[in-house]
């Protein structure tokens, strides 16, 4: 007959002193207290003995130390694993279960496994602070809300489709491809991470309608004029509008225009260079620089030439500005949908392309947008640089910083600059409507950069013959234009103001 061991009570257990060597008391059914050494602390330890179901291996389970484990409660844990043995369940297993199920309820959410992963893709694969952060936003604003707290192991593709179904019929679809493309990248890393054994956004997409291919909103070149005016008389800090010129005069993305640094910048050899990490394609890129964009570069010096960024944040000064500032800076000039920051790229390209001056391999360059190595080294090379020196001196005095005209009606200046290479400029004049063409002769000499300019939509010609002027209009009177005479201004005003 087998021993029935004498049940333990509080006061045996408070009474039982640690010794020399280890103590066992036994309270029947696999639960013991084991009370250590003098030498190891004489700690008092609950354990549930017990053989696992399928080996019959003898093992045991730490349930936890007295008094904080009492003895009524230790005898409730091991009546809950004697249940689990019943049906065949080892406790420790089970125990293991219910770690792993309260870790994915944790630390194993969409939201924080899609944490994990962009912080290691930002490392890995070099992405932009400011582009992480979209990702981020963008989530937030369309996953979160309704995923972020749902473990990663039970979403399934039905519950993403439910969760997606909203943004479609919002007609977003460009933004809904982004999202299902980031899912996609999130699940896959938590596959290989081994949090879920397959991918629930796999062919997903197929699942929506597909965003028609679009071009960036771009401006044409003969809207150039008005892109000026609108941009002379925006209400932005000067930082922001010195950003939006750097980024037209040079060329470049505009991630790669707020991460302008001083250090990177030869005012003497007149080149940027621009480090490979800053670059969308990883290269390293070089860009001459015309006289107008060292002119950005001397309006910035007293503001940000004791700072690392030609263009620092306002609110925190030690970094860049955000990749979106120009685009908001766009939108409150009313060119949203118009125009956005990386569409100014289209309008430079395009002007240099129907003027046929320069070659397409050296646009595509400047473009930075070639990804072999070898043609990317030839493109560097110095003769290279001097044609796209000569492209962006061009493109300086094409966009016509330096140089302006301004119509004055009766609402107000209205800001267009004339096309430089004697070339005949388009240029839109909101009030033209309201003006009446009244010819005058100036008094002073006016230094013309064109020979003829026509102004439309209203029929007003301007034409510039031995230093006399036709047409009511005058020379904005702005940094811009300082190389004109002050009163060949004074004398164009004055003569529109008393006609």
């Amino acid at each position: 007959m087998a021993k029935i061991a004498k049940k333990l009570t509080d006061t045996e257990i408070k009474n039982s002193k640690p010794a020399e060597k280890e103590i066992n008391l036994f309270d029947g059914d696999g639960l013991m207290l084991r009370i250590a050494p003098l030498s190891k602390g004489g700690k008092k330890n609950w354990y549930f003995r017990y053989a696992v179901p399928i080996t019959k291996k003898r093992t045991k389970i730490s349930l936890g130390t007295y008094p904080h484990l009492t003895l009524a409660r230790a005898r409730v844990l091991r009546d809950e694993y004697l249940s689990l043995l019943a049906n065949g369940i080892d406790p420790q297993v089970h125990n293991n279960d219910k770690a792993n199920a309260l870790k994915d309820a944790t630390e194993h959410t969409l939201q924080a496994v899609a944490r994990k992963w962009l912080d290691e893709k930002v490392k890995t694969s070099g992405i932009s602070k400011d582009h992480a952060e979209d990702i981020w936003r963008s989530l937030e604003r369309n996953i979160f809300p309704g995923l972020g707290n749902v473990p990663i192991k039970e979403i399934r593709p039905k519950l993403l489709k439910q969760h997606l179904d909203p943004i479609e019929q919002r007609g977003v679809l460009e933004t809904l491809r982004r999202i299902i493309s980031r899912l996609n990248e999130i699940f896959r890393w938590a596959a290989t991470e081994e949090l879920i054994e397959f991918n629930p956004a796999d062919n997903l997409g197929q699942r929506f309608s597909k965003p028609k291919k679009q071009n960036m909103p771009a401006l044409p070149p003969s809207e150039l004029p008005r892109f000026m005016a609108a941009l002379a008389n925006a209400s932005i800090r000067l930082e922001t509008r010195m950003l939006i010129e750097w980024q037209l005069l040079t060329w470049v993305r505009p991630g790669e225009a707020v991460r302008a640094r001083w250090a990177d910048i030869d005012t003497e050899k007149k080149i940027w260079n621009i480090p490979p990490e800053f670059m969308k394609m990883k290269r390293p890129h070089k860009v001459p620089l015309s006289k107008e964009a060292l002119r950005i570069l001397e309006n910035m010096q007293p503001i940000s030439s004791h700072r690392e960024w030609v263009f620092p944040s306002i609110k925190t000064p030690l970094t860049h500005m955000h990749e979106q500032t120009a685009n908001a800076a766009l939108i409150r000039m009313g060119l949203g949908g118009e125009l956005v920051a990386h569409g100014m790229r289209s309008i430079a390209r395009t002007a240099a392309e129907e003027c046929g001056k320069f070659r397409t391999e050296v646009l595509e360059s400047t473009l930075a947008h070639t990804k072999s190595t070898e043609i990317i080294a030839a493109y560097n090379r110095a003769e290279y640089l001097v044609e796209r020196a000569d492209l962006m001196q061009w493109w300086g005095d094409y966009s016509g910083i330096r140089q302006w005209i301004a119509e004055i009606g009766r609402d107000g200046m209205k800001a267009y600059q004339p096309y430089a290479n004697n070339m005949t400029p388009q240029a839109m004049i909101p009030t033209a409507s309201s003006l009446q063409p009244t010819p005058y002769q100036a008094s002073s000499q006016y230094q013309a950069p064109v020979n003829h300019i026509t102004v439309k939509p209203a029929d007003v010609k301007l034409n510039i013959d031995s230093g006399k002027l036709e047409g009511v209009f005058s020379v904005i009177a702005s940094e811009h234009v300082s190389n004109y005479n002050e009163q060949v201004l004074n004398d164009i005003n004055t003569s529109y103001l008393n006609r």
